[in-house]
């Protein structure tokens, strides 16, 4: 399974949900993200999901524009 793919879990325990558009700097495509350990959901920019950790509960990035 590809990590932009809904359903994909990196190894951090961040699940992909949905595709929401172009990034606000419009190189990168981003992701619905959800943590599997508190239920968080945020933005992550395609490139980033497969090291991407929950900015709620494993003191991740904030959530991509």
């Amino acid at each position: 399974m590809k990590r932009t793919e809904p359903g994909h879990i990196n190894v951090n325990g961040q699940q992909t949900i949905e595709l929401v558009g172009k990034s606000s700097h419009g190189y990168a495509n981003l992701y619905k993200m959800a943590c599997t350990q508190c239920g968080h959901e945020y933005n992550a920019n395609g490139c980033d999901i497969h090291i991407r950790k929950c900015p709620k509960c494993q003191k991740g990035k904030p959530s991509s524009q």
